[in-house]
């Protein structure tokens, strides 16, 4: 899989961060063209950048300063890195939260008014004493804050279930397959099961305990249950192995790690973990930022095993400038930026502050769907949700993909190949409790929306906007 550099040909105004902490996609300004965000560390996000995508094909980007756009405010709680987009809130703007490794993380809500294509966030509010997951727990409708002491919270603060067993480290997805999202903990040896809304505790003997530092949960086999990849090593530390289980679908998970191609990654705890399809096969395969100070892909072979993909030396995120040394963590996202139906990378990067890598794999005329989920209440992005791609008229799974939240940078509007499928049956299982909606005979290479009540948009393209709302007798079900 191939890259290129163009972040000199594509943002007009390099401007540096202190210490630049995280590198991630937005959509701030709810134009649908992802923006570019880069968030400072040793200044606590003084010198954070934003840069906008101009979402007139040219795939060129301008700095909006945060005193234009209000995402930096001084003071505490601190935003210093480790950011999760999200809309916290269900207003169908996109807000943002971050932590601090020593004092109370901050989250910013998006307070954009008018026409998309502007951005002002409206104020900063408390967010979490160190690291928070996200989820509809509860089957409440609404997004909800998930702390490693598992406790739930809704987002005014307000608990509505108890922490219980020891804090460790987690990540949320619906694990067993019946639509509601678990809570997953290897570091403690399971997971919490949600049994519409209760939480019964389930161990995995596979789960070797360790210390788990970043976790995600990915279909790699595309046989409709979400496995896990998980590094561990010291906090703040690096990664002294790679962890890879395979969801058998009984409610259990095999250590398939040995000979996986991925059990010996030695990756910064800082850094963080994607699955992502580059290469538009149908397979996710796995992009580690932290190598060697940089960004390294993990081609899925489809069979449960990867292999390095070294094609392209994606460059450190710091580096000495005249005999002083730049700091900078590797951190790293992905988009299709230019809308040509490739995943592309923006990461920190060394002089440039942010990296902007185009994807040129051959992909051999392989065809791609996006899909953005609209669920209803105050989960407005559809957190929770599964979306599955079938052969049309059959049920031969092409790709699966949840829609998630989190600091690890997940897919929340979704991408994913197609292989050679010219349509597809497509379908969406809306979380915890929600509806199903299955669509025939889709047709690839587009952008759809799906809303909760079974409207099907096709045809989206970036610079109209998200509609929160289905059109007025777009759909069969009730929002």
């Amino acid at each position: 899989m191939r890259f290129v550099d163009e972040t000199r040909q594509r943002i007009e105004e390099l401007h540096d961060s202190a210490y630049r902490f995280d590198a991630l996609f937005v959509d701030f300004n709810s134009d649908g063209c992802p923006d570019v965000f880069v968030v400072s560390h040793s200044d606590w996000g003084a010198t954070s950048r934003l840069w906008n995508n101009s979402c007139d094909g040219s795939a060129t980007f301008r700095h909006i300063p945060a005193s234009e756009a209000g995402y930096h405010v001084e003071g505490e709680p601190l935003v210093s890195g480790w950011v999760t987009r999200l809309d916290f809130n269900g207003d169908g703007r996109q807000d943002f939260w971050g932590r601090h490794g020593q004092a109370l993380g901050a989250r910013y809500r998006n307070g954009s008014a008018g026409a998309p294509g502007t951005v002002r966030f409206a104020a900063k509010e408390a967010g979490c004493e160190g690291y928070c997951a996200f989820g509809d727990i509860t089957g409440r409708g609404e997004l909800e804050v998930i702390t490693n002491a598992r406790q739930v919270f809704d987002m005014a603060g307000r608990q509505l279930r108890p922490g219980s067993g020891s804090p460790a480290l987690q990540v949320v997805g619906d694990v067993t397959g019946d639509g509601w999202p678990d809570i997953v903990q290897p570091a403690n040896g399971g997971y919490w099961r949600n049994e519409a809304g209760a939480m019964a505790w389930v161990a995995v003997p596979a789960f070797a305990g360790g210390r788990s530092m970043q976790m995600l949960l990915a279909d790699f086999d595309n046989d409709g249950h979400l496995d896990l990849f998980h590094l561990d090593g010291p906090k703040f530390g690096n990664s002294t192995r790679g962890r890879l289980y395979r969801n058998n679908g009984a409610g259990g998970f095999v250590d398939v790690s040995a000979g996986s191609g991925l059990e010996r990654i030695a990756a910064s705890d800082y850094g963080n973990i994607i699955a992502a399809d580059f290469d538009n096969d149908g397979f996710q395969d796995l992009l580690v930022s932290g190598i060697s100070d940089s960004v390294r892909i993990f081609r899925n072979n489809a069979d449960m095993t990867f292999s390095p993909s070294g094609a392209t030396g994606f460059g450190p995120s710091a580096g000495r400038v005249s005999g002083a040394w730049q700091p900078g963590k590797p951190r790293a996202d992905v988009a299709d930026f230019d809308n040509d139906g490739r995943l592309d990378i923006v990461k920190t990067q060394f002089r440039d502050n942010a990296g902007l890598w185009r994807n040129t794999t051959d992909t051999g005329g392989r065809r791609w769907m996006k899909v953005r989920v609209r669920g209803g209440g105050g989960n407005s992005d559809g957190v929770g949700a599964s979306v599955r791609w079938y052969r049309a008229g059959s049920d031969e799974l092409v790709a699966h993909l949840p829609v998630l939240v989190g600091e690890q940078h997940p897919q929340t509007h979704l991408h994913t190949g197609l292989a050679g499928h010219g349509e597809i049956d497509l379908e969406v299982r809306f979380p915890s409790g929600g509806p199903v909606h299955r669509f025939a005979g889709v047709a690839s290479n587009q952008e759809v929306i799906v809303y909760r009540n079974g409207c099907l948009l096709e045809g989206w393209m970036p610079g109209s906007g998200w509609p929160l709302s289905p059109p007025a007798g777009c759909g069969t079900g009730a929002p």
